[in-house]
């Protein structure tokens, strides 16, 4: 259970007004000017919105601070906030503990903890969204602001913010979804496989370094042997010789000018096939261009006939020079080449190990490499399969997919039924005569579409098949008045908040604030506010959900009953802020303008 009790405004002089509130609908009246839509911001400011107040208006000048009351299963809290983003209270409203000081983050990190989904349902958020949606991201289903009125694209208000729009499309992704159970478990696999290959990546790592380690330690002792991680036995073997013998086998020299010898002509005869490949596909590019010359010049020769005797000179020459180009004249077999290649790669490593023969290392040294040799042979380290890695990258890369697509799945049930209600919530406002033309269209029906979070009316059209036969389907057809489109808008937020508040996992406040809602309305249509809400007091039940609304109209006039009802200005006030007091001159001139309009 969730109830916003009261709301305590204090001034600079120690005044203190209350607000309290009911369950089901709180209606406050009041005239242009006089703090509604000050009103609707800062239930959303004491609720815990980053949007500062805008201390310019002259509203706040006297306001030191405000309280909001809330009460949570029987358990009331107090949050504090004053004029200063980050000074802020807390306190049990029960406790006689002194109200702790926190800042702007822990004021909201404290209605999280009460506001919020339980842990498990916090956590499948998170998994599936990859990020923290607190109750805060959810508060776009809660407000309806006067500016944000008759849309029906993308119709929820804050979502004219960018800090809610981005976040809006993987929400909806979430909501309706139904494979949830498995996205889950693809992600907890996710994690431990990236977990693993991590360690395999370490562990390659690791791998590296210690051969490398050994194999220069080895090239120091002459040891005439390379370590590829699965010849330890053979290593130490070489290793043991060395140490009793107490001599290094030295190297010809010879033998190093020799290698350098073939290496460099094996490199000169790789480079010469390197350049003959050039030559052989510039060559292939001039074939190419001779090829669709000729094609051109045939075609001009077969379309006229008389320039014959200038292209056929020109047909014979390529002829010619196509005859006298033989590939084979440019290109070494690549087998030979890739031969070559692999012997070229062989020499140098052999190279390098001979120039370490060929140093002079002194005792010290080689009993250096020793000593560390021994020790780099025993390193405990994992056996690294590259093989085994690659097996785990390509199902991470498998998973990814998956999720993405698990992700984007739409549960069209779930769309239906919500569909469903949002047109049964708009076909209360019976009174209403837009509504009622509405009804008399065959088939009309709202529909809810989740790209671009869309409420589309639509009807039935007959159409023929391909046998000829009458076919009915649905078809969009235009939205009209502004009116009409506020009721189909305020029916998909209230469809919206029922539905997730019945699923009771969602970290979603049971509230709904509204800001001047009758403006678009005539005298034969405001009634069909009072009705859609009326219903949906019924659906979801008055104990269970607040409703604000903030007006110009006698609550009356718009068909409301509500729970609760208080004008903004009375005998002791002069609108939502109590002890803001209007200049003289400014009362006289709303005075005159209200005559004038009498």
């Amino acid at each position: 259970m969730f109830k916003i009790e009261e709301l305590i405004l204090y001034s600079t002089e120690q005044e203190e007004y209350t607000y309290k509130f009911s369950e089901g609908i709180n209606y406050y009246r009041g005239e242009n000017d006089k703090g509604k839509t000050e009103f609707y911001n800062f239930l959303d400011y004491m609720l815990g919105s980053s949007k500062s107040l805008d201390l310019s208006k002259a509203w706040f000048e006297k306001l030191e601070k405000a309280s909001l009351k809330i009460n949570i299963n029987g358990i009331y809290y107090i949050f504090t906030r004053t004029k200063e983003r980050e000074c802020n209270f807390f306190k049990y409203a029960d406790s006689e503990e002194p109200e702790e000081k926190i800042p702007y983050r822990v004021y909201k990190d404290r209605m999280n903890s009460l506001l919020g989904a339980n842990k498990e349902d916090s956590y499948n958020i998170k998994e599936f969204s990859g990020e923290d949606y607190s109750y805060r991201v959810f508060t776009m289903f809660n407000f309806l602001g006067e500016t944000g009125q008759g849309i029906t694209n993308d119709f929820f208000d804050k979502c004219s913010n960018i800090e809610y729009k981005i976040k809006l499309p993987s929400l909806l992704d979430l909501i309706f979804n139904k494979n949830l159970p498995e996205i889950l478990s693809l992600e907890n696999e996710l994690d431990t496989l990236l977990a693993e290959i991590k360690k395999l990546e370490k562990n390659e790592f690791k791998s590296e370094y210690i051969n490398e380690q050994i194999n220069n330690n080895i090239n120091i002792l002459g040891l005439n042997i390379t370590y590829n991680g699965y010849n330890k036995d053979k290593v130490i073997e070489k290793l043991n010789e060395t140490k009793n013998l107490h001599s290094i086998q030295k190297k010809n020299l010879g033998d190093i000018v020799e290698l350098e010898y073939l290496y460099n002509h094996i490199n000169e005869q790789i480079k010469v096939y390197d350049t003959s490949s050039i030559n052989l596909k510039q060559m292939q590019l001039a074939d190419k261009n001779r090829g669709d010359l000729l094609k051109n010049l045939k075609s001009i020769i077969s379309n006229n006939p008389e320039f014959s005797y200038l292209v056929n000179p020109l047909e014979n020459l390529i002829k010619d020079v196509d005859n006298s180009a033989s590939i084979t004249n440019y290109l070494i077999a690549d087998k030979t080449i890739s031969e070559l290649t692999k012997k070229r790669t062989a020499l140098k490593k052999e190279i390098e190990q001979y120039k370490h023969y060929s140093t002079l290392y002194n005792l010290n040294e080689k009993e250096k490499a020793c000593a560390l040799l021994e020790n780099y042979l025993n390193e405990d380290t994992v056996t690294f399969s590259m093989e085994q890695l690659k097996e785990k990258r390509n199902r991470v890369t498998e998973i990814r997919k998956t999720l993405k697509e698990l992700k984007k799945f739409q549960d069209k049930k779930k769309i239906d039924y919500l569909s469903q209600q949002i047109t049964d919530l708009y076909k209360q406002a019976k009174s209403s005569s837009l509504v009622k033309d509405d009804l008399s269209v065959e088939g009309f029906k709202i529909t809810y579409i989740k790209s671009g979070n869309i409420l589309q009316p639509q009807k039935h059209q007959t159409i023929k098949d391909k046998n000829n036969k009458d076919k009915i389907i649905d078809v969009n057809y235009s939205l009209g008045s502004m009116a009409r489109q506020t009721l189909i808008q305020l029916s998909g937020y209230i469809g919206f908040i029922n539905m997730l508040l019945n699923e009771n996992k969602y970290p979603i406040i049971p509230l709904l604030v509204v800001d001047h809602i009758s403006k678009p309305f005539d005298v034969n249509n405001k009634k069909g506010i009072g009705e859609i809400l009326d219903y949906a007091l019924s659906l979801i039940g008055k104990e269970n959900i607040q409703i604000f609304l903030f007006d110009d109209k006698d609550y009356n006039d718009i068909g409301l009953f509500p729970n609760h009802a208080e004008d903004l200005v009375t005998k002791t006030k002069t609108g939502f802020i109590p002890f803001y007091i209007p200049p003289q001159n400014e009362d006289m001139n709303q005075k005159d303008s209200m005559d004038t309009k009498e």
